[in-house]
């Protein structure tokens, strides 16, 4: 065996993408897992970073608001986006939302909220715990972002978008990236930081 050189190409393109993330693997409900464009993770140095693309426009399902403070997705099913596991996030410290299209058709006034059981689509899912990403009125390149309060992921580990606004409709465009930061325990960490 040879001693093979990871060109510079290369790095800056498994960098740039990381490993795929199967929606499996993300534990994303029935009522948004048609909104899955993709997902990767990478790590920098003891966090790792995921970030996952979901298009509420999607043909494959009707993705709705329903009212202010309900969960959004196909009526009646589970609104998670993703459900936290330490394998795949490692332990969040950090949640942020950027908008890649503006949402159209439904809400645009969207947050991210964390419970220990997602809600269905269409019933109440805010004030469930104090883990929010507010995005209010979205425009494209629009992000916002809240630390993750210690260990309270671990309790409330489903994590779904809720509308804050009164518009309801099914969604017709609206792409967005969440990004999730967690730190990660090595098997050997005593010997990583010596």
């Amino acid at each position: 065996m040879g001693n093979r050189r990871l060109g510079r190409k290369r790095l800056m393109s498994l960098e740039k993408r990381g490993t795929p993330v199967l929606k499996s693997e993300l534990g994303m409900g029935a009522g948004m897992s048609d909104t899955f464009v993709r997902a990767n993770k990478y790590r920098d140095g003891v966090f790792q970073i995921v970030e996952i693309v979901l298009d509420l426009g999607t043909a494959a399902a009707a993705i709705a608001s329903f009212g202010a403070n309900d969960t959004i997705g196909v009526s009646g099913q589970s609104g998670a986006i993703f459900t936290w596991t330490e394998s795949v996030f490692g332990y969040l410290v950090d949640l942020e939302m950027l908008v890649l299209e503006i949402p159209a058709g439904g809400d645009d006034d969207l947050h991210i909220y964390a419970h220990s059981t997602a809600p269905n689509a269409a019933a109440a899912g805010n004030g469930n715990t104090n883990t929010s990403v507010d995005i209010t009125t979205c425009k494209k390149g629009k992000s916002h972002s809240a630390a993750v309060d210690g260990d309270a992921h671990i309790a409330a580990k489903e994590f779904y978008i809720v509308s804050d606004g009164s518009d309801t409709g099914t969604y017709t465009t609206g792409k967005l990236l969440i990004r999730t930061t967690g730190f990660v325990i090595d098997e050997n960490a005593a010997d990583t930081f010596v």
